[in-house]
């Protein structure tokens, strides 16, 4: 499998596309999938720089696995699909065919929409995502129009009752969707998918 490690740094091309992995610790990973040679804007959020200098990686028949401490991992040689793994076993996946990177004209700039799906259990519970009027906690089976208004404050950070976050680093208008058994991110305006896996071991934590 082709792929390259800079330090706490895996990327990994494919055709068009390139995929990135990047360790901030041993409980934060960032991934990134955008279009070879396109534009990478600093992020207004993330301030925090890398903790670590330098993971594993392992090759394996199925494609790679990059470990820390307390997570690993999971790089699907064929999609590139990821999927995160703790100690005690699979935590959250990427859900196969979801991730979208297409071009787009948007207020006559030249663009991408991007989005990506999750698989998530029946019974997990998903919060966060800033504050919204509609009157629920628990986005299970909701949309949520992730767009700043008067008294609508948009947050885009996940929070599963099975201790893990997601921070979806877009300032574009967003959708967020979660349904029986997945959820998903989309962004009108964007360089590529761009988001924060962050294991906490429990919602406190996350």
């Amino acid at each position: 499998m082709n792929y390259k490690q800079t330090g706490s740094k895996v990327t990994v091309p494919q055709g068009k596309t390139v995929l990135n992995i990047e360790v901030f610790s041993s409980d934060i990973i960032r991934v990134n999938y955008a279009l070879l040679g396109s534009k990478k804007r600093q992020s207004l959020v993330v301030t925090m720089k890398p903790e670590v200098s330098e993971v594993s990686v392992e090759e394996t028949v199925h494609g790679l696995e990059v470990q820390t401490d307390n997570i690993r991992v999971v790089v699907d040689k064929n999609s590139l699909g990821v999927r995160f793994h703790e100690l005690s076993g699979p935590v959250l996946s990427e859900k196969p065919g979801t991730r979208l990177v297409m071009p787009a004209v948007v207020s006559k700039e030249k663009t991408f929409h991007a989005g990506v799906g999750f698989t998530r259990l029946p019974n997990e519970g998903i919060y966060g995502l800033g504050q919204y009027e509609e009157g629920f906690m628990n986005y299970k089976n909701c949309d949520v129009l992730m767009i700043q208004a008067n008294r609508v404050i948009v947050n885009p950070f996940l929070v599963s009752s099975r201790g893990y976050g997601i921070l979806w680093d877009n300032y574009s208008e967003s959708k967020f969707h979660a349904g029986e058994k997945d959820f998903s991110f989309w962004s009108e305006v964007a360089d590529g998918i761009d988001y924060y896996f962050v294991h906490g071991g429990s919602m406190d934590g996350a």
